[in-house]
């Protein structure tokens, strides 16, 4: 018999994204949501039956009633579908917690928590061995029960967990044994890191369907699991389904030309840039006029994508006392230009400030 099945983790619903404007940071949790119905989607089309979700379902184990009664509408809508839900660090399995209040919202029949760490039979000859966690810190290995389970040998045996292993620290520091626990499993399905990220021959993390910050390690995926027999190597396909990118990304510019060149990378990171977020470094050695032709173009693509967050701490200024005839040929703001420029041209520890003020002032200039 031929299983396959679903292994995603870091959901966490619920995510309150601070640092973005009220309206851009519902967006982002939507796409939560949608990221979950998207996966579905997928599992359906592959003709998937279970969905493991390894930990982190919910930012908190505080989640509004609302926010968690919209996803188990959600987990309910797609009922030929089984989520096998992990309590993580973020929504541990506390006694009158959060999976206790998802019980009293009415938990959707084809959702099964797994709150005790015990062998689920989830198909004839199918078991999951679920590590879940009753508290936020942890500090034995919640898998460590898996070497001591007694299966047949003849079982597919899954292990479902949430922390970080030996030799690669993820998100959190609670400590798992990979190494001794693949040994007694078929595939072991992790969360945690929120990148897609094989660990060991049977032991992959999931990542976080959707992209959450700033951080290249692969996000944006579900893994789709096939194992062909009990002893067999899993066979995983990474699937991306994430909406957003967030992404860094560096760029050298002496020039004019190279703005044009700047449109074309940017472009090139992702078809829809309202599904952008940039973190943008600049480096480089630039005129005056060019510096200013950068902050509008910078202006344009703040307005563009859905997040643009650029650093110009490299990038310098080429002035000659000539250029400041574009901002005033005499009198006390040529003095402030021409202060200022000593200063951009200096080893001040004020010359980042000095060339940002200088930009500004021609820009200010330029539009009097």
């Amino acid at each position: 018999m031929v299983f396959r099945f679903l292994h995603t983790a870091d959901w966490q619903i619920g995510k309150r994204f601070g640092a973005f404007t009220a309206e851009k940071a519902a967006l982002l949790r939507d796409a939560r949501f949608e990221a979950v119905a998207t996966l579905a989607k997928l599992a359906i089309s592959r003709d998937i039956r279970h969905v493991l979700v390894a930990g982190d379902i919910f930012e908190t184990e505080t989640s509004e009633p609302a926010t968690r009664r919209k996803l188990l509408a959600i987990l309910r809508q797609h009922e030929t579908l089984r989520w096998h839900l992990l309590p993580g660090n973020h929504d541990p399995g506390r006694p009158g917690g959060l999976w206790d209040a998802c019980r009293k919202d009415g938990l959707p029949a084809n959702v099964m928590l797994h709150l005790e760490a015990k062998p689920a039979e989830i198909e004839p000859g199918v078991f999951l061995l679920p590590c879940p966690i009753a508290t936020r810190h942890v500090h034995a290995d919640p898998a460590a029960w898996i070497e001591a389970a007694a299966l047949p040998d003849s079982a597919y045996r899954i292990g479902l967990a949430h922390g970080s292993v030996e030799g690669f620290a993820g998100d959190s520091n609670r400590p798992l044994d990979y190494t001794v626990a693949e040994k007694h499993l078929s595939y072991f399905a992790l969360g945690d890191w929120h990148g897609a990220k094989k660990v060991g021959e049977r032991t992959w993390y999931s990542g976080t369907p959707e992209p959450d910050r700033f951080k290249a390690n692969d996000p944006g995926h579900v893994l789709l699991v096939t194992l062909a027999a009990p002893h067999a190597l899993p066979q995983v396909e990474p699937v991306p389904v994430g909406q957003y990118l967030w992404t860094e990304a560096s760029f050298h510019m002496t020039g004019d030309d190279d703005l044009a060149r700047l449109q074309s990378d940017v472009a090139g990171h992702h078809p829809e840039s309202r599904k952008l977020l940039l973190k943008l470094s600049i480096d480089g050695l630039v005129p005056l006029a060019t510096r200013l032709r950068l902050q509008s173009e910078l202006d344009r693509l703040g307005d563009e994508l859905f997040h643009l967050e650029s650093d110009l701490e490299h990038l310098h200024l080429h002035a000659e006392a000539s250029d400041l005839d574009l901002i005033d040929r005499s009198g006390e703001l040529r003095h402030a230009a021409e202060r200022l420029l000593e200063l951009a041209q200096s080893d001040s520890p004020d010359r980042d400030i000095a060339e940002g003020a200088l930009a500004r002032l021609h820009a200010w200039s330029a539009r009097a």
